[in-house]
């Protein structure tokens, strides 16, 4: 009897282990499944953040077309006094823009911690109102001059910046102190966490990007009642070459896929790693269960050994099951699920 009853303690032993084993397996893969999730709905959120209120831009052709990043050239600023002469524009924006500055905090700490998956970006302050993408938030004015910077509500509230305070900008030069002058949230919608924005005035943007006499693209606002494609095409006779014109729509979808492109090692990863959690959760759940069912049948034929009927046997193993489902479904109900549901 002594044996018998070890047999079945190390069968609930057993038991309870093979349960860990599959928790394990199920909680690695719904992870990797669920960061996946999580980045691809920051990466949605921050696409669509990019809103280009202008009629067309001019930018430059692709220098690189790769499957993990899609590079434009630079469009020269000399265009802008070219485009201001073609009949039907009335307005243009230098864009200029970069993906590789820092914003430090007061506390000197980094406002978006660094990581595959945060996206820090720079850009000049536009001065023409109706080509301005942004909004503010509150009282707060344009930047001006090498020491002013207006940053994004994102960041503003989750670092608790406001108008007035100091902090760091670290680009392609050393760390530079700027005072913030405002707070805006891009027309699309807040940046989703782990981002951040921070704006300049255009010398001193291009001072910091080390962008020379160039733009990253030109906006443009056609004349109230002229026709758009027929302002297109007289752009595009003067363009030099290496430099296209786009729609606002078009240029906001190029944006997308450039931004797409470079997360495209971090999905790979993800992928991989979900791949991974897949293949050792189905392994450890299928040898728990191979090893669980031999011993359980030798368990049982000990117990027939030692007189158990089927009948027996067979009861214990539904009195078992039935009692390792009510304790399954308390704690799923105790941990939540039944109330969300």
């Amino acid at each position: 009897m002594r044996m018998v009853l070890a047999a079945i303690m190390r069968e609930h032993r057993r038991i309870l282990l093979a349960l860990v084993a599959v928790a394990l397996g199920v909680a690695y893969l719904a992870g990797a499944l669920s960061l996946l999730q999580r980045v691809g709905t920051g990466l949605a959120a921050q696409v669509g953040a990019d809103v280009e209120p202008a009629d067309l831009v001019i930018e430059g052709s692709v220098a690189d077309d790769g499957p993990m990043q899609q590079v434009r050239r630079l469009v020269p600023d000399s265009l802008t006094a070219a485009l201001l002469q073609v009949p039907g524009v009335r307005a243009v924006q230098p864009r200029v823009a970069s993906d590789s500055i820092l914003i430090i905090g007061p506390n000197g700490r980094p406002v978006v911690p660094l990581g595959l998956t945060q996206r820090p970006s720079g850009g000049n302050f536009p001065t023409v109102p109706e080509l301005n993408p942004y909004r503010f938030v509150g009282s707060g004015t344009a930047p001006v001059g090498e020491r002013q910077i207006v940053i994004d509500s994102t960041t503003a509230r989750s670092t608790g910046l406001s108008v007035g305070d100091q902090v760091s900008v670290v680009a392609k030069g050393d760390p530079t102190s700027f005072t913030i002058t405002g707070i805006v949230v891009p027309l699309g919608g807040p940046l989703p966490a782990g981002s951040s924005l921070g704006l300049f005035d255009t010398p001193t943007a291009r001072t910091m990007f080390m962008t020379g006499p160039d733009d990253n693209a030109i906006a443009v606002q056609v004349d109230d009642g002229a026709d758009v494609d027929a302002v297109r095409q007289r752009i595009a006779r003067i363009l030099p070459p290496g430099a296209e014109v786009a729609t606002g729509e078009e240029y906001s979808a190029h944006r997308r896929i450039s931004v797409e492109r470079s997360f495209t090692m971090v999905r790979a990863l993800l992928v991989g790693f979900a791949v991974l959690a897949l293949v050792i959760g189905t392994f450890t759940v299928a040898n728990s269960m191979a090893l669980l069912f031999d011993h359980r049948r030798r368990s049982f034929a000990m117990l027939r050994l030692v007189g158990a009927a089927p009948r027996q046997l067979f009861g214990g193993a539904a009195v078992e099951a039935l009692a390792g489902g009510i304790a399954a479904a308390r704690w799923a109900w105790r941990s939540g699920w039944g109330s969300a549901r």
